[in-house]
C-alpha cells in the first residue's frame, strides 16, 4: 500500500525515481524498492518523502481504491505522455478522497448523464449537436437561460469536478469515465461490457472563468457525444457523409450549451451587419461565454456574416485582445462539493478536522470555515 502511494505521488508530481532519490535523499534503487514493495521506508525517510511530495504521512497509509480511468485525451493531442500521466495521477488521487468521503457520509451516487446518454445514439450534423445541447438544457430544466455557475450545476448532476494545478499549461480539461465496484451504473459500449461507471472532470486552475466554462462544456459534450456511446463522429473526419469531428462537435456542443441559439438571437438579433466589441462584453459577462466564443456562436447561427466574423477577429488581433481579452475577467468557478461533504463529516463526528484536511488534501489552516473565529 504505501509502495503504490509513493509512486502515485511521485508520478503526479512528474519526478523521476532519481530525481525523488535526490530530494529524500536515497538512493533511486531506494525508491524502486519502496515502490515494488521489497522495502519499507522507516520514519524518517517517510517523513522527507512526506515533504519531498507535498503529502501529509497520513497519505501514505490511505487505503488504495481499485479504479479504471477512461481518460477522453484527444488524438492528436499536444500533452505530451508525461503530462498525461501526471493529470491522470492527479485525478485517481483526488477522486479516491472525494469517493472516500463519500462513503464517510454515506451520500448516493448520482449520475444524471446517464439518461441523456440513452437517448443520444448518433450525431451526423453540427445541427443535431445544437439538437443534442438543448436537449440536455431542457432535461436539466435550464431553457434558454444564463448558467450562472455551471461548475455547481454539473456537481449537482453527479459529474465529479477536481481542479488539478502544476500540470502543462497547454492542458485546459478533460473527461473521464471512471469505473470501480460498486458505484454508477453507466454501461461503457467501448468496454464491451457492463460496468460501473462515474463521470469525473479536471479542469487546470488559474484560468480565467469563461475558459474554464467552456472546457466543462466541452468536455461535458465529449462525455455525451463520443465514440464511448456509438456516436458516429470520428477524430479525423469532416463533416460529410454522416461523419463529424469529434473536437468540432464538442465545441459546437459547448458553445450551444452556454448559450443555446434562441438567445443568441434573443440577444443580437436575427442578422446583424456589425456588432460592437462593447455590446459583445457584457454578453460575456451575462452568459460566462468569452467574446471570441460570442462571434463563433454568432456566426454559427447565422446572426452576423463570415465577413463580420473575421472583421471582428481583425479588431481584437489589432488590439491585442485575442490571448487576454479587454475589461474585468469572468471569475473562475471553484467546486464545493467535496469541502461542503468534509465539513458535514467533521459536524456530524464523522472524522476529525485535521482527517477531513488531509482528504482535501490542503493544510489544516485551509480548512477554516468562512465566518468562523
Amino acid at each position: 500500500m504505501i509502495g503504490e502511494r509513493i509512486k502515485a505521488a511521485r508520478v503526479g508530481k512528474g519526478l523521476s525515481l532519481r530525481a525523488l532519490a535526490e530530494l529524500v535523499g536515497v538512493s533511486h534503487q531506494a525508491i524502486f524498492k519502496y515502490e515494488t514493495g521489497k522495502d519499507v521506508p522507516g520514519s524518517e525517510v517517510l517523513l522527507a518523502l512526506s515533504e519531498a511530495l507535498g503529502v501529509k504521512p497520513e497519505f501514505f497509509f490511505r487505503p488504495t481504491r481499485v479504479m479504471d480511468i477512461v481518460p477522453a485525451f484527444r488524438k492528436g493531442s499536444c500533452l505530451s505522455a508525461k503530462a498525461e500521466r501526471i493529470v491522470l495521477a492527479k485525478v485517481k488521487e483526488a477522486l479516491e478522497r472525494r469517493l472516500e468521503l463519500e462513503g464517510l457520509t454515506m451520500t448516493p451516487v448520482q449520475n444524471d448523464l446517464w439518461p441523456i446518454v440513452e437517448q443520444v445514439s448518433h450525431v451526423d450534423s453540427s445541427e443535431e449537436v445544437e439538437g443534442v445541447a438543448q436537449q440536455v438544457r431542457n432535461l436539466w430544466g435550464l431553457g434558454i437561460a444564463p448558467i450562472d455557475n455551471l461548475t455547481a450545476l454539473l456537481e449537482d448532476r453527479g459529474v465529479r469536478i477536481e481542479v488539478v494545478d502544476d500540470v502543462d499549461e497547454r492542458f485546459d480539461a478533460c473527461g473521464f469515465w471512471v469505473t470501480m465496484n460498486g458505484q454508477g451504473a453507466v454501461i461503457l459500449e467501448h468496454l464491451g461490457a457492463r460496468r460501473p461507471a462515474i463521470p469525473a472532470m479536471a479542469v487546470r486552475a488559474d484560468v480565467p472563468g469563461d475558459r474554464q466554462r467552456f472546457s466543462l462544456a466541452h468536455e461535458l459534450g465529449h462525455l455525451i457525444l463520443d465514440g464511448f456511446f456509438g456516436c458516429k463522429a470520428s477524430v479525423t473526419g469532416s463533416e460529410s457523409a454522416g461523419s463529424l469531428n469529434v473536437e468540432a462537435a464538442a465545441h459546437r456542443f459547448a458553445g450551444a450549451f452556454i448559450v443555446p441559439r434562441e438567445a443568441v438571437i434573443q440577444e443580437l438579433g436575427p442578422k446583424r451587419k456589425n456588432v460592437s466589441i462593447a455590446e459583445l462584453y457584457l454578453l460575456k459577462h451575462k452568459y460566462g461565454l468569452s467574446i471570441q466564443a460570442w462571434i463563433r456562436r454568432a456566426r454559427e447561427v447565422g446572426a452576423i456574416s463570415r465577413e463580420t466574423e473575421l472583421r471582428l477577429f481583425e479588431q481584437l488581433s489589432a488590439k491585442g485582445y485575442r490571448k487576454v481579452e479587454p475589461g474585468k475577467p469572468v471569475p473562475f468557478e471553484k467546486p464545493i462539493k467535496s469541502r461542503q461533504l468534509a465539513l458535514r463529516a467533521v459536524a456530524e463526528g464523522i472524522i476529525s478536522r485535521a482527517k477531513a484536511a488531509e482528504l482535501l488534501g490542503v493544510p489544516l489552516t485551509g480548512l477554516q470555515e468562512e465566518g468562523e473565529v
